[in-house]
């Protein structure tokens, strides 16, 4: 399994001179600086990966896009299949323990899967995932079997991703790190949590549309701790700027900084004992990763 760095046309994984199958989950106006401005240019570029009489896989849904994929796959040869239409999400339920769906397809009909990642994208995943299981199945004349792809699902982990690391207060720690994931993100922690009950600690990597990830976190709760992203090789958006564009947004917001994200975390957990809420860290992978070794070391990254 290889996963691509950058988009898809010219990154470093794309020297494979063939694959299984290819996995575009969905297109999101995400390093525009290098893919594109433009949520058609980035898909052109993450096009790149798709091999000739490779199935595509997607749950892509925006019918512009949709048709600049199936003008590809069909330049060289390709079955395009797309969630909703070659395979099917039905009945989504996300709470508190996970997520639960319905999976079906020209092979499998299965009810009541369950992983135990939060948020209804996490099933969008989950399905595209299947799909492939599926193909790769079928070409090696394989057969499917129901028990292991639940085991399967159910012992995936993501690290950083809606993952809790304490009980009391609640602390949440999302890598979210674009538009389209914090509007996920948000989206999820307005079915969890009461509006106001929410503490943000944020930092953002350079390059990124501030306001539309700020904006989305807005209505969940006003109250953010601004920190650094602390990694070498990134550039960090500057606290300061964040916070003149969050008190544009939201003057009334409480937005204290601290440079240090392990002094911003404490900061904002001393505020949740006081008030009986939560703190969600969000705005990067690197700062959740960073923030994440308070209770897992580095090598320890998927214990439980």
């Amino acid at each position: 399994v290889l996963e691509a760095g950058l988009g898809g046309e010219h990154d470093a994984t794309n020297i494979i001179p063939r694959s299984a199958v290819s996995i575009i989950t969905g297109i999101g106006l995400d390093h525009t600086h290098v893919l594109g401005e433009t949520l058609p240019e980035i898909a052109a570029d993450k096009l790149g990966i798709v091999r000739a009489g490779t199935p595509l896989l997607t749950a892509e849904h925006r019918p512009e896009i949709l048709a600049q994929f199936r003008r590809k796959t069909e330049r060289v040869n390709a079955a395009l299949d797309v969630c909703g239409q070659a395979f099917h999400l039905q009945n989504v339920l996300a709470d508190a323990e996970g997520t639960t769906f319905d999976y079906a397809s020209d092979r499998l009909d299965l009810r009541a899967l369950h992983v135990n990642m939060r948020g209804a994208y996490q099933a969008r995943n989950a399905a595209v995932a299947m799909r492939a299981v599926e193909r790769i199945a079928a070409a090696n004349g394989r057969a499917l079997d129901e028990s292991s792809l639940r085991a399967g699902l159910l012992a995936t982990r993501i690290p950083a991703r809606y993952e809790q690391m304490q009980e009391q207060p609640p602390v949440i720690l999302d890598g979210a790190h674009n538009p389209d994931k914090i509007e996920e993100f948000a989206a999820y922690l307005q079915t969890r949590f009461t509006a106001g009950a929410v503490i943000f600690v944020c930092g953002f990597t350079s390059g990124r549309n501030l306001e539309a990830m700020l904006t989305p976190l807005l209505a969940v709760s006003s109250t953010f701790y601004l920190t650094r992203v602390m990694t070498g090789f990134r550039a960090t958006e500057e606290p300061f700027h964040v916070k003149a564009i969050l008190k544009r947004l939201a003057p009334d917001a409480q937005a204290d900084i601290s440079l240090d994200p392990s002094d911003a975390l404490d900061a904002a957990i001393a505020q949740a004992e006081r008030g009986g809420r939560a703190v969600c860290v969000t705005g990067s992978l690197y700062l959740a990763g960073h923030l994440r070794q308070r209770w897992f070391p580095e090598y320890q990254a998927l214990s439980y």
